[in-house]
């Protein structure tokens, strides 16, 4: 009788070691799907904003003063954080939202063509390799 007691007391323990272990690899997987889903929008938004600053600065010959200039709508990205722009060199920043604060940034930086166009690099900083959109080198280069 004692060691079907015995028995029966270790297979609750590996029961619940196994939740435990299930619920763990779930925790992980999903944390990890929605790094590679933060960036790829992040992405996606900044195509979104470059457009914006290539008309603005097709029509003035120059960069906006603040993102505010171009009445972009920032409800469109979930998983976009604070998005900035250098007035003076054209430079946006793009921070990725998530759980953490370090979820990283896509950094687009400009070349002007012909005084008119504009062709954007893209860079990531402190984006995890195996989520940097492939849009994105981690070169920096496009």
């Amino acid at each position: 009788m004692r060691i079907y007691k015995a028995i029966l007391k270790l297979i609750k323990i590996l029961f619940v070691f196994g939740c435990i272990v299930t619920i763990s690899m779930f925790y992980f997987i999903h944390s990890s799907y929605y790094q590679g889903v933060r960036s790829q929008e992040s992405y996606r938004y900044a195509k979104y904003v470059v457009a914006s600053i290539s008309i603005y600065y097709f029509i003035h010959s120059t960069y906006p003063f603040s993102i505010n200039e171009l009445d972009l709508k920032m409800g469109d990205g979930e998983y976009v954080g604070k998005v900035t722009l250098n007035s003076q060199t054209g430079v946006i920043k793009i921070r990725l939202a998530g759980e953490s604060l370090n979820e990283g940034v896509l950094i687009f930086s400009p070349k002007v063509i012909n005084d008119t166009d504009i062709s954007y690099t893209c860079r990531p900083l402190g984006v995890p390799p195996k989520y940097i959109p492939k849009e994105c080198p981690k070169k920096g280069t496009e």
